[in-house]
C-alpha cells in the first residue's frame, strides 16, 4: 500500500497542510492594469498615513505603482458594490414572487419614505 504524501509547506497559513486549490486572488481576476490600457488622469486626496503606506509599498517593490494599487481597489470595491445590488435585486425578486401583497405594501412604503427624505432635503437646502 503507498504512504500518503507527506504535507507540503502551506505558506498561506504559515505552516504545514494540505495544498487546496484556492480561488484566484483579487488581483490576478481583476484584468491587469497593463501598459497599454488608456488611462484617465484623476487627482485624489488620501489621508498622509495611507498615501506613505502605499508609497512604502512601492518603494519595496510589492506593488508596480501607486496607480495600480489604486485602481485594483476601485475595482474590487466597484465588485462588491455590483455583488451587493445583484444580492439585493434576487432578495427583491423573491419577495415580489412569493409575497405580492407584502412586497407592494413594502414598496408603497419605501417610495413614500424616499420623497419624506427628499422634500426634508430641499427644505433644510434653504
Amino acid at each position: 500500500m503507498p504512504r500518503p504524501a507527506a504535507p507540503r509547506p502551506n505558506a498561506r497559513y504559515g505552516g504545514v497542510g494540505p495544498q487546496r486549490a484556492r480561488p484566484p486572488l483579487l488581483t490576478q481576476r481583476i484584468r491587469p492594469y497593463a501598459a497599454g490600457m488608456s488611462k484617465e488622469r484623476v487627482t485624489i486626496s488620501l489621508d498622509p498615513e495611507l498615501a506613505a503606506a502605499i508609497r512604502k509599498l512601492q518603494e519595496a517593490g510589492q506593488i508596480d505603482s501607486v496607480s495600480a494599487y489604486v485602481s485594483e481597489a476601485v475595482e474590487g470595491r466597484l465588485a462588491r458594490h455590483e455583488r451587493a445590488e445583484r444580492v439585493i435585486r434576487n432578495w427583491a425578486n423573491d419577495a415580489e414572487e412569493h409575497s405580492p401583497s407584502q412586497w407592494a405594501q413594502a414598496l408603497s412604503w419605501a417610495r413614500t419614505t424616499a420623497h419624506k427624505d427628499e422634500h426634508t432635503d430641499t427644505q433644510g437646502a434653504a
